[in-house]
């Protein structure tokens, strides 16, 4: 076979790009679609903050919670959230862990100094007898109010086939208004009845004054756990 010239310069470049030499390969562009500090390549939770971790456990809490809303990054998340009575929700750019991208739920009683409160049910596997949460809140107005938080139990998943009534736990401490993030920690923990499947959880800072003032929820962590694990709060757990 015949090389023409232009033959023999193709195949000296490709024996040159073989050996190092030529075009060098394309960078790397560092793409962070949803602004949390993550590459999107690397990103375990596209469009919620992965550096979030409320139990210090060094995994994002994104990725293990059972609360199917649990950052409130836009209004759609808060639209699902189940509320109780006299209680209004909307969608806040603020956010628990000062995080730009996202923000958080915003609730208030519709009759004046009525509890509002904010409901979650998660589903437990059969080996698990404990539920674990921690959740960031603060309130609009100061010094704030008691946080409380309150367990109904069923038999069923989705919450169905009620074990129990729904009863309010202690109170888990005490949060005031706050201008920066991030907010203070909560944290709870359970023991579950015998064939418990799932878990409706609230929770509610009383309103103390007669117009209704705000608070915030953002960034709930729930985990179904064993006895046999360790409870360990979050650093500066409150």
């Amino acid at each position: 076979m015949t090389l023409t010239v232009s033959k023999i310069a193709t195949v000296a470049m490709v024996l040159m790009m073989g050996r190092g030499g030529g075009t060098s390969a394309p960078e790397t562009v560092f793409t962070d679609s949803d602004g949390d500090g993550v590459q999107d390549a690397d990103d375990l939770c596209p469009g919620s903050d992965d550096t979030v971790d409320l139990d210090g456990n060094d995994i994002a809490d994104c990725s293990e919670t059972l609360a199917p809303e649990f950052m409130f990054d836009s209004p759609a998340d808060v639209a699902g959230a189940t509320l109780g009575s006299h209680t209004l929700a909307s969608f806040s750019p603020s956010d628990g862990g000062g995080y730009s991208g996202s923000g958080s739920m915003r609730l208030v009683s519709n009759a004046g100094s009525v509890t509002s409160a904010a409901f979650v049910c998660v589903n437990i596997m059969p080996w698990e007898d404990e539920v674990e949460m921690w959740f960031n809140v603060t309130t609009g107005w100061s010094p704030g109010s008691q946080v409380r938080t309150g367990y109904r139990y069923f038999n069923g998943s989705d919450c169905s086939g009620s074990i129990s009534l729904f009863s309010w736990g202690s109170s888990v401490g005490t949060t005031g208004a706050s201008s920066g993030a991030p907010w203070p920690t909560f944290s709870d923990q359970r023991a579950l009845p015998n064939g418990t499947r799932s878990v409706q959880i609230g929770i509610t800072v009383p309103t103390t004054q007669p117009d209704g003032d705000p608070w915030y929820l953002d960034n709930l962590l729930v985990r179904g756990v064993t006895e046999s694990e360790s409870w360990e709060g979050p650093p500066g757990m409150q």
